[in-house]
């Protein structure tokens, strides 16, 4: 089945990426929770509570207007993750 669609040639890394589905933007909320659970073994209490404030500040602030943006470049890319 492979060769009938590419025929004998290896297939180029990125050759299929438009038929992959579409990944969705998570929400920031969730964005910051798996952000913050992936840094909590590595941090004492103390640097965790900075880090946790500094992140619920983030996720109030800049984070709304950031996520818009990454919004629209999911729209307009193939790719908003790697498409910098």
């Amino acid at each position: 089945l492979r060769s009938f669609f590419l025929g004998q040639r290896e297939p180029l890394l990125y050759a299929f990426q438009s038929a992959m589905p579409r990944q969705p933007v998570p929400p920031i909320k969730q964005t910051i929770t798996r952000y913050l659970r992936s840094i909590q073994p590595l941090l004492g209490a103390e640097e965790y509570a900075v880090q946790e404030k500094e992140a619920l500040r983030f996720a109030e602030e800049e984070g709304p207007r950031l996520q818009r943006y990454l919004l629209l470049k999911s729209w307009l890319s193939g790719n908003y993750v790697s498409d910098w």
